[in-house]
């Protein structure tokens, strides 16, 4: 996806106030489709997305755990996540 911040938008417009949405999406993993890997999402970037959408972000966190090891460099270990999760709702007062 190119821009998620439009599909985080036009979720925001079909919630009813108080409505929630709960996302998840990958985090860690190699790159793909080469010049159109735009984003990785990581907490910070999904609470952006949501709340430029006008959306009221409860909770992030990550997801499972794993080590990543380099095939190249076998000592070069690096420890990260394969999912990132995220819950907003719909204000009450609806979108300001």
């Amino acid at each position: 996806m190119q821009r998620p911040w439009i599909a985080a938008a036009e979720i925001g417009k079909v919630l009813r106030p108080g409505a929630q949405i709960f996302c998840y999406t990958h985090f860690a993993f190699p790159e793909h489709g080469y010049l159109s890997d735009y984003f990785r999402f990581t907490r910070a970037a999904l609470e952006t997305i949501f709340t430029d959408a006008g959306l009221e972000v409860l909770a992030t966190d990550y997801e499972n755990p794993c080590t990543i090891v380099a095939e190249a460099e076998p000592g070069l270990v690096r420890h990260a996540f394969t999912g990132v999760r995220l819950v907003a709702r719909q204000p009450f007062g609806g979108r300001p």
